[in-house]
């Protein structure tokens, strides 16, 4: 079902679909990447720990880039580094 204000959006996809949590929507970007086949989940791994680059995986065959290449790295840009010494677990009190 096309609608007149379509913006190239797929027509079941609403803003309240997309979930709140950043794992899950890490989780949900890296389905939607490795499912259409843009990707394969070791490379996103990869790309993410910055084990490997943009260049290298594209090149490899492993990422696929369509659009404004650019913007992947914006959206890496975005993510803050990791501390090391987070607590994952903590003890209780």
């Amino acid at each position: 079902m096309s609608h007149d204000n379509d913006h190239g959006h797929d027509d079941d996809f609403h803003s309240h679909d997309v979930p709140s949590d950043p794992a899950l929507r890490v989780q949900a970007l890296e389905t939607v990447l490795a499912d259409k086949g843009l990707v394969d989940r070791a490379a996103l791994d990869q790309l993410l720990l910055k084990t490997a680059d943009v260049v290298e995986l594209a090149e490899s065959g492993r990422l696929q880039i369509e659009g404004d290449g650019e913007k992947i790295g914006e959206l890496l840009g975005l993510l803050e580094e990791p501390d090391p010494r987070f607590p994952i677990v903590t003890p209780r009190a």
